[in-house]
């Protein structure tokens, strides 16, 4: 006679119940309640853990006692719309993930949205939905020099009443003519430099927008130098955590180039795919080919730095002038996206290129 015929029928005691639910006032994360404490979240499902109220019987790994019988543990766990069951667990699916993590800044990972690198936005989604080469673009405008030393957490936002307003280019139309018209426009929301494109159509040859601040009345003057950002993008996918410099003209006196908005000039900046920060020690380069008389910004910003034969941690260099090239980088250990770019008077383009494993 085996162990299990020779236990006598037993009644399961439960001894804890978790149930699984979604709060949406919890940051989009699921999360165990008690019983009696659910307030206005949705429950999605039920696990009880059975144990027996008798010796010398065991259910296996993977079951629960329910009377007399052990039974598969999953088939006790019900789910809710776009959930699924994942060993004992009410799991998001596919769907909910895309819905609910944020795809620019989170992923789905142990039960809940995470972080993956990125700022959290401060900004209100505005965006509708991406239709093919019609998309939203959204993000927020920034002071350079403070975006440089203390990344977008800390950065000097550019206010509503600053008089500028946010301008989306084509890059080769901005190369051509920095001072024509712009795709589209759009205006500074709030003190957090939010802002949002709703719809414009993406550029016909480059995956990229020029992306730049100027005054609200044509021929205004305003402390700040014409520069333009480049914002990649793709079909049928919306870019929501856009960057805009206002780069004031009191800034690139200080770097002491002469002929670095005369000539039109290229700033390559150098970020980690990993934390954003600049990257030291890159030596650029345009088609594998060495770039001559290249010039480093100073950690800070603050200037040039005479002696630097490559990129300090502010990870920019300035190419002067900025023909049409594909521009990259070389450092022992990164790998670099070389980037399609150039520039022309009286503008600064900044250009960022992607370093991995640096």
């Amino acid at each position: 006679m085996s162990k299990r015929e020779s236990t006598p029928a037993c009644i399961p005691q439960v001894t804890r119940l978790t149930q699984v639910v979604f709060d949406p006032t919890r940051s989009a994360r699921l999360t165990r309640v008690a019983p009696g404490r659910l307030g206005g979240a949705l429950v999605l499902g039920a696990l009880v853990a059975a144990t027996v109220a008798c010796s010398g019987r065991e259910c296996t790994s993977g079951t629960v006692a329910v009377g007399d019988e052990c039974r598969p543990a999953q088939a006790q766990v019900q789910c809710g719309p776009g959930f699924k069951v994942v060993g004992l667990e009410c799991r998001p699916d596919d769907d909910w993930v895309k819905h609910y993590c944020d795809e620019t800044t989170t992923e789905f990972k142990d039960g809940k949205c995470v972080g993956t690198g990125g700022v959290p936005s401060v900004c209100p989604n505005r965006c509708p939905a991406a239709s093919g080469n019609t998309i939203c673009v959204a993000g927020r405008a920034f002071e350079f020099t403070s975006l440089l030393t203390k990344g977008e957490a800390g950065a000097t936002a550019v206010k509503p009443d600053s008089e500028v307003e946010v301008v989306l280019y084509d890059p080769f139309a901005f190369v051509a003519d920095p001072n024509g018209p712009p795709l589209a426009t759009a205006q500074i929301e709030d003190a957090n430099g939010c802002f949002t494109v709703p719809q414009v159509q993406l550029p016909a040859v480059l995956p990229f927008f020029a992306g730049g601040l100027r005054p609200k009345a044509a021929a205004t003057a305003t402390p700040l130098v014409l520069a333009a950002m480049a914002i990649f993008a793709e079909a049928n996918k919306n870019v929501t955590a856009a960057q805009v410099l206002a780069v004031s003209k009191a800034t690139t006196d200080a770097w002491g180039v002469a002929d670095l908005l005369s000539a039109g000039s290229l700033a390559l900046w150098y970020r980690s795919t990993a934390s954003g920060a600049g990257i030291a020690g890159v030596v650029p380069n345009n088609g594998g080919a060495a770039l001559p008389a290249v010039r480093y910004l100073k950690a800070d910003g603050s200037g040039v730095d005479a002696a630097a034969t490559a990129t300090t941690p502010a990870g920019i260099a300035i190419a002067t002038p900025a023909v049409l090239g594909s521009y990259g980088g070389s450092k022992a250990g990164c790998a670099f996206t070389a980037r399609s770019a150039a520039s022309s008077a009286p503008a600064l383009f900044f250009m960022p290129i992607d370093g991995e494993g640096c």
